[in-house]
Formats: structure tokens, sequence, C-alpha cells
């Protein structure tokens, strides 16, 4: 009888401990859901316009200075070209 005992004992707890649970806000789950879709639809709306392409060229430059710090070269790590990260260039795209 000590194993039944036990088993209800262990089983009583597992119950409190389900009943102690925080449980969940439906209303604020269903604002996020809703606002993730929302942020979805806007970055839809922004694919393949101009915007984007200039965010992204401007983040390819970011990262093209950033590598150049880096490794402290003057070679475009897009194209190969030498020469072609200089100081001035550098300065000027940093404005």
């Amino acid at each position: 009888m000590t194993g039944e005992s036990q088993d209800q004992n262990s089983s009583l707890a597992i119950l409190g401990q389900i009943q102690n649970l925080h449980r969940s806000d439906v209303n604020a789950i269903s604002e996020a859901v809703s606002g993730l879709r929302s942020a979805e639809r806007a970055c839809a709306a922004f694919a393949g316009t101009d915007a984007e392409r200039s965010r992204e060229r401007a983040q390819l430059l970011q990262d093209a200075l950033r590598f150049h710090d880096k490794h402290k070269n003057t070679e475009c790590p897009v194209c190969g070209t030498t020469e072609t990260l200089s100081p001035s260039w550098a300065l000027k795209d940093r404005r």
C-alpha cells in the first residue's frame, strides 16, 4: 500500500503545481500576433522597392568598411578591385 500512497501524493503534488501555473493572457497574445502580422505586411510592401535596394546597398557599404577596418587593406571585399577603399572614400561614405 505504500506504493499507492506515494503515487497518490505524487499525483496530488503534480496537480497542485499545475493549478499554480501562470495562465497566459489571451488578449496580450492576440495583440502580439496582430502586431506581428502587421509588421509582416509592412515588410512585404517594402520588398523590391528602391528604398529596400538603398538600405541593402548602405548595409553592404557598411560591411565593406568594417571588413576594411578589421583587415587593413584597400581591396574591395566584394569585387576585388585594388585601392578602392581608400581613406578618402571611407571618410566620404561615413558622412
